[in-house]
């Protein structure tokens, strides 16, 4: 594959990795081109694919998406109607992108490289609105009508606030800006 893609380059390779590579924590804010040193294994098998696939190609994008949702109720909604929630201390901020939006960001972001846009090597894809996981838990709970909750542990994790630069500078507006946004639109897919 190496080879094939020396002889006859891509105009455009574009890679969709994790901000697992990004090894921050305590509650910092982390934007596009920050340092990345991942400390998961998870993390570090990204950014050796990263390096792996930017060495084929002086056109490559990873893409550098957080926690995706949005094709089902997931995980942390599961918990909710369960009526499980995690405790609000430590304050540990997610980090979401509704796949829509992580989708929308690949064709935009190919669109403009095909066009002969100058990318840079590396996108952050979030939705621009880091939020406590107990935030996000209490208006689900609130949402769904589930009044009884019990908080089980602390939220797991590092806690970062991911704020994407690269994609709104040059155009891209997220249709799920925000959780609410984002989560109403999958419990309404979900009938709930």
């Amino acid at each position: 594959l190496a080879d094939r893609y020396r002889s006859a380059p891509p105009s455009v390779v574009l890679f969709v990795s994790s901000t697992a590579v990004f090894a921050q924590d305590g509650g910092v804010t982390v934007r596009d081109d920050d340092a990345t040193e991942p400390t998961s294994y998870r993390g570090r098998v990204m950014l050796e694919a990263e390096a792996a696939l930017a060495a084929l190609s002086t056109r490559f994008v990873a893409l550098r998406c957080s926690g995706l949702y949005g094709s089902a109720p997931g995980r942390i909604v599961d918990a909710v109607r369960a009526g499980r929630r995690t405790a609000a201390e430590p304050v540990v901020h997610t980090n979401r992108l509704h796949r829509e939006d992580a989708v929308r960001a690949l064709a935009f972001l190919l669109s403009e490289g095909v066009a002969g846009a100058r990318l840079p090597a590396c996108v952050l894809a979030s939705d621009p609105a880091p939020t406590p996981r107990a935030e996000i838990e209490a208006w689900l709970a609130e949402r769904l009508g589930v009044h009884e909750v019990r908080e089980t542990a602390a939220a797991s994790g590092a806690d970062r606030r991911l704020v994407p630069q690269v994609l709104p500078s040059l155009g891209f507006r997220f249709r799920y800006p925000d959780y609410r946004a984002g989560f109403e639109a999958a419990l309404r897919a979900a009938g709930l």
